[in-house]
């Protein structure tokens, strides 16, 4: 409920942003609590090419830096694909998504979140090709669960991650992954056999659902290259984050609401109607017949 509660207010913010305050009676919520997030909702909202530009140089460069420290196989420099980056907004942090020719990238609070092996295995239609995942599957491993726990963990390492003090909270778990045959048709097999894939995580989590833990790591083992690499738990990291200095002045001045809500409603007209309303209401409605169906809003 409180998840729903922070969207209502979201919502209310904006409309705060044109001068409605809209009281949420019954919600727990106020004047003040409007115009926080009314504060709020500026500031996520607000950003520059200028900013954008200079955390897209910061996490280019990390991301070059951690295809180095893993020796991945993806070409230097780091080619960005057109039109495949995301910043985050300046009030979470140095953070976002970089999309390169053989990898995704995340960062989240200046340091590196996740990494994942693009187009590993060829699909049609989102659905693994028969041969392809076949041939995959039966591949090899170079390494042991042992091998692949030590793989892991010296990955770590080159990422400045403290991993004595990881395992001083979080015991490791190691597990190959089953794979079974896929038939002509897409449709799997009984057949299972120990698969290439290993799983090593740190947390309380035991497979199959060491997935949720702190840090998680999928491994090729017929290559000894990480399928993917999840870092939830950033305090582990023994490196500082990445930080823009000159960060203020590159955002500048926080613009007036109304440039927020011109350009989020679609022009001065659209600006025009939300800003002076014949009437607005704001509800939350939750129905007891269905259970564990969550609340809706109407405005």
């Amino acid at each position: 409920m409180r998840f729903f509660r922070q969207i209502l207010f979201a919502i209310c913010a904006i409309l705060a942003l044109c001068g409605i305050v809209v009281p949420l009676v019954g919600c727990g919520a106020s004047r003040t609590s409007a115009a926080r997030y009314h504060d709020r909702a500026l500031l996520y909202l607000h950003t520059t090419p200028a900013y954008e530009a200079a955390v897209l140089n910061l996490l280019s460069n990390q991301t070059s830096l951690t295809v180095k420290k893993l020796k991945l196989a993806q070409p230097l420099p780091v080619p960005i694909v057109t039109n495949y980056y995301s910043i985050l907004s300046p009030p979470m942090g140095i953070g976002g998504m970089i999309l390169t020719t053989n990898y995704a990238f995340e960062f989240q609070k200046g340091h590196l979140s996740s990494l994942g092996k693009r187009n590993w295995l060829p699909m049609t239609n989102g659905i693994p090709e028969p041969r392809a995942y076949n041939e995959f599957f039966h591949r090899p491993s170079l390494v042991t669960s042992n091998g692949a726990y030590q793989l892991a963990t010296q990955w770590l390492g080159a990422l400045s991650v403290d991993v004595a003090a990881l395992e001083q909270k979080n015991p490791p778990h190691i597990r190959r992954e089953p794979a079974d045959e896929m038939d002509a048709d897409g449709t799997s097999s009984t057949n299972w056999f120990p698969g290439p894939l290993f799983q090593i995580s740190w947390g309380t989590n035991e497979p199959p659902f060491s997935w949720a833990n702190p840090i998680w790591i999928r491994l090729i083992g017929s290559t000894k290259e990480p399928l993917s690499v999840t870092i939830r738990d950033t305090s582990f990291f023994i490196s500082p984050p990445m930080v823009l200095t000159n960060a203020g002045e590159l955002l500048g001045p926080l613009p007036l609401p109304r440039k927020f809500v011109t350009d989020l409603f679609g022009g001065e007209a659209a600006y025009q109607v939300v800003a002076n309303p014949a009437r607005v209401e704001v509800a939350l409605i939750e129905d007891k017949g269905v259970k564990n169906d969550p609340p809706e809003f109407v405005i």
